[in-house]
């Protein structure tokens, strides 16, 4: 059936006669095969040979399907054990290259189905050779017996690299091979012999894929991509190469592994060495350095091979030169080495798929995806027709008229100048759309220049760590003209720089941080701004400038992240959720990261307050619940279950409400069900109440105890039942009981706040009964209101600080008394909502407010919270709006529309003194003496 198949094109004989000779050998074939044949063999040398010593097997299987023919020829290799190998691999590869060209000109098969069939008998070639060298060792007794009955292969690993990797081989490709053994499954004492036989077996393998005989070769192969290789064997131990990378291995070893795989002999062995590799290859953070790195590799080769030149079709590299392949995949796998290290959703060895990974992702273009998809794919079609001619491992266009028409005969063209415009169009196109250059960068010129002082601070600048090293002091080199204009264009230029100052000075590190700035100026501008803000924020975002890599990421921004997306992120970096300190340092890592980004995104004013609000309390909901599974799976571990006992997480204040701001703390109480009585069945048994106190300690332990990755949240437990007095965990009878005839009024207005975070099934669905129960019960409205005036009294005794602090909190008309009337409200109507402004919106529903006298308390609490949201993002300790900064100053001006912080002190006051008479006038409390 091959050349019955659906015939879509067909080459043209560049030498008639030659073309017409050869095909008389095919002429029971029909007329557009002998079509074909004649074609290809007048067009191509090489295979006019394959085509005449093999035209009776070729003749003998054209009634055969093309993929059971390629399934034969593999199958054959493995029968006649008498020939040796290397006989069998070598009429196999002329066969698969006669079959695949066939293919491949006619159109029967697209690119990608060619270049996966040449790396299957790669695949199967290597993995043949290697069995039957081991066979060789263990017949010899060269390898231990009973290590190889556990270990079939001896743990021997061959890793395919570059093209064959990805399955991408081209029609007269070279093959990388890493080879490496297991170590650790032999003795120590035994592993330098081991080794010494794995380097012969090696040896072996690579002669019979490589050794050119008169009946030709198999593949030339190349083991030079292994550590070192001029001092290391070409079979070393697996851990010193494991070493190697992780120690040393450098950028372009990092690219080569996108395209890595086990490919022959232990499999499993090494997919899980290439597991384990993983970190090396994949950076946490957008790695522009790297980007940096891979292109200057591209444009050394170029140097290297002397077609660093400009586009000429004559002798054209269409690998390496201006425009080709290489541009292709290097702006790939730079785009893959940035990103990647976030989202393993663009980490295909395969070039088109990796583009359309890029585009799915929104890392690319879709229109330059679909571009270098087609230019790739042109390039390589001309590239197997140039190989194709002669079998040779070139990539050049022929360097003359007539090399150029045979070629585009060969490619179906009957004229050289539309086939020539086709190539300078897709190699234009290329060159147009990668943009890859002799330089990966030039210093920018904005017409700004130091002055003394500014010039004094970069000199000193060049003593920081984050400027220890050559190529970081180059990089800032480019990016002082950008420092120089923002400074300038700020309104405040000298702090401005100071600012950025000490954020220069907490850095650790700055290659990769300077190569993000460099790559993306705006970057550098907004981490000014932010720096700006205050001296805290400049520390802070020196400690995690791995934040700054998410910024203008779409994928992270904190409004797209809900509760699910948090959940799945959480169960992707915890890899061992059995080892509770691991999970936690890496919960820690990344929360740390993310609650930051929050920061920064309402910094930047792209998450408005109740935005932000939603994003802290969707990442501290995870994270409790998150750490619940952690500590049970822990407490399950030591001390077993307790059959018939549920527990549940009940949120409290601003956790509950929703409310979260940047600093705000996590306000919860335990509750459990089940016989006090029973004992958990772990080896180490604890009774109920003791196993939930335990539980409790955990769970507080792992939210707020510091690790080297800091802590997630600071706990408070004052609100369960009988306060500090209390039991840290309370059983779900206790927590009813008290609830409905013990507890005090402030208790049920915390209640009216509260949640369950997580809980069982069955006892979410009591508690939440219960929580019902007591805010809908009959209550003595009088008490409610004696009391909460109470509270108002006492917060007004007490000291709520001075003007520069803007105090909108504890003040008299202030945050806590409009709540606690919105709670109030709550107790004595059935009002279901958890935030102020939803509660207050019901007073106004039921009748306890005015319309108008709530929707001032709704303004000014959402004005106040605005206020107090600022102060917190600036993690200043001991806030004072005189010794704001002037970016400070124009953030909460800008926030509040007013024009300068003493109008925004009165506005506040003004507003305050307003929700005070509307509070007071609501519970009947007396204006102070001296008011109106």
């Amino acid at each position: 059936m091959i050349f019955n198949q659906d015939i879509q094109k067909l080459p043209i004989a560049f030498d008639p006669e030659l073309g017409k000779e050869t095909a008389q050998l095919y002429g029971k074939l029909p007329k557009r095969a002998q079509d074909l044949v004649a074609g290809i063999a007048g067009s191509s040398p090489y295979l006019r040979d394959l085509l005449n010593s093999q035209h009776e097997w070729l003749v003998l299987v054209s009634e055969i399907d093309p993929n059971a023919t390629f399934d034969a020829i593999l199958a054959d290799i493995l029968k006649n054990p008498d020939i040796e190998l290397g006989t069998r691999l070598r009429l196999a590869k002329k066969r698969v290259a006669l079959l695949l060209a066939i293919c491949d000109l006619s159109g029967i098969w697209p690119l990608e189905t060619i270049t996966q069939k040449l790396t299957e008998f790669a695949d199967f070639a290597t993995d043949t050779a290697c069995k039957e060298e081991i066979a060789k060792a263990l017949a010899k007794d060269a390898l231990p017996h009973d290590i190889l009955r556990a270990h079939p292969l001896g743990g021997l690993v061959v890793l395919a690299m570059g093209k064959m990797g990805a399955f991408e081989l081209n029609y007269s490709s070279d093959i990388d091979l890493i080879f490496m053994f297991d170590d650790k499954i032999y003795p120590s004492a035994d592993v330098h012999e081991i080794r010494a036989e794995f380097v012969k077996i090696t040896r072996a393998v690579y002669k019979t894929l490589n050794e050119r005989r008169g009946d030709g070769y198999v593949f030339r192969t190349d083991l030079r991509l292994r550590p070192n290789p001029s001092v290391t064997p070409v079979c070393p131990a697996m851990s010193s190469v494991e070493v190697y990378y992780v120690k040393e291995g450098r950028t372009w070893e990092r690219s080569a592994f996108i395209k890595a795989r086990a490919c022959a002999g232990d499999i499993d062995a090494g997919n899980a060495f290439l597991k384990r590799l993983q970190n090396f290859i994949w950076r946490k953070n957008l790695d522009f350095a790297a980007m940096e790195d891979v292109q200057n590799i591209l444009v050394q080769a170029r140097l290297h091979k002397g077609v660093n030149g400009p586009i000429t079709l004559l002798g054209h590299d269409m690998k390496m030169g201006r425009g080709g392949i290489r541009e292709i995949e290097f702006f790939t796998q730079t785009h893959q080495l940035t990103y990647g290290g976030r989202d393993d959703g663009v980490r295909s060895p395969c070039t088109v798929d990796a583009l359309q990974q890029l585009v799915d992702k929104e890392r690319l273009d879709r229109l330059v995806a679909e571009k270098l998809t087609t230019t790739y794919r042109q390039h390589r079609e001309i590239e197997h027709r140039i190989q194709m001619m002669r079998d040779a491992q070139t990539h050049n266009l022929p360097n003359n008229d007539e090399g150029m028409l045979q070629l585009a005969n060969l490619s179906g063209y009957a004229d050289l100048a539309t086939f020539s415009k086709d190539v300078l169009a897709a190699l234009e196109t290329t060159r147009a759309t990668t943009e890859v250059t002799g330089v990966a960068n030039v210093k920018t010129d904005t017409g700004h220049t130091p002055n003394i002082e500014q010039q004094a601070m970069f000199d000193r600048w060049q003593s920081f760590s984050a400027l220890r090293t050559d190529r970081a002091k180059d990089i800032f080199d480019r990016i002082i003209p950008i420092i120089l204009q923002e400074t300038d264009d700020a309104p405040n230029s000298r702090e401005h720089l100071e600012h950025f100052d000490l954020f220069m000075s907490q850095l650790n590190s700055g290659v990769q941080l300077l190569s993000l700035f460099d790559k993306r100026p705006e970057l550098l501008k907004l981490v000014m701004d932010i720096c700006a803000l205050s001296k805290p924020l400049a520390r802070s975002l020196a400690q995690q400038t791995e934040v700054l890599d998410g910024l203008e990421d779409a994928a992270l921004a904190p409004a797209k992240r809900d509760r699910d997306t948090y959940r799945n992120i959480f169960s992707t970096i915890v890899t061992d959720p059995d080892d509770l300190e691991l999970s936690l340092n890496q919960i820690r890592s990344w929360h740390r990261e993310e609650h930051f980004r929050i920061i920064v995104a309402q910094l930047r004013g792209t998450l408005n307050i109740s935005a932000a609000e939603r994003a802290f309390s969707n990442l501290a909901e995870v994270s409790v619940e998150h750490c619940v599974a952690l500590v049970r799976r822990e407490m399950e571990r030591r001390y077993g279950k307790i059959a018939g006992s549920e527990f549940a997480v009940l949120a409290m204040g601003k956790l509950g409400s929703r409310e979260m701001t940047c600093t705000s703390d996590l306000d919860i109480i335990v509750i459990f069900s089940g016989d006090p009585l029973a004992d958990s069945d772990g080896k180490r048994a604890l009774d109920t109440r003791s196993y939930y106190a335990k539980f409790t300690r955990t769970l507080i332990s792992t939210l707020s105890a510091s690790m080297h990755s800091g802590k997630l949240y600071d706990v408070d437990m004052r609100l369960r039942p009988s306060g500090r007095s209390g039991p840290v965990a309370t059983s779900i009878t206790s927590f009813e009981d008290y609830q409905k005839n013990k507890a005090w009024v402030w208790e049920h207005l915390a209640l009216a706040r509260s949640r369950v975070l997580a809980a069982d099934d069955r006892l979410d669905s009591i508690l939440n009964s219960v929580r019902q129960d007591v805010l809908v019960s009959e209550t003595d409205h009088t008490k409610v209101k004696t009391q909460v005036v109470e509270m108002i009294e006492r917060l007004r005794s007490e000291p709520y600080g001075k003007a520069p602090t803007l105090p909108v909190k504890k003040a008299p008309g202030g945050l806590l008394e409009i709540e606690l009337l919105a709670q109030s409200c709550v107790l004595q109507s059935k009002i279901d909502a958890l935030t102020p402004m939803g509660q207050l919106q019901g007073a106004i529903q039921t009748g306890q407010l005015t319309k108008s006298a709530g929707n001032d308390l709704i303004d000014t609490h959402q004005f106040l919270t605005k206020v107090e949201h600022l102060k917190r993002l600036l993690l200043k300790e001991d806030f004072k709006s005189d010794e704001l900064s002037t970016a400070g100053e124009i953030l909460f001006q800008t926030a509040t529309d007013t024009t300068s912080i003493e109008l925004l002190g009165k506005e506040i006051t003004m507003r305050m003194t307003k929700a005070r008479k509307i509070i007071d006038a609501h519970f009947g409390i007396a204006a102070p003496k001296g008011t109106k």
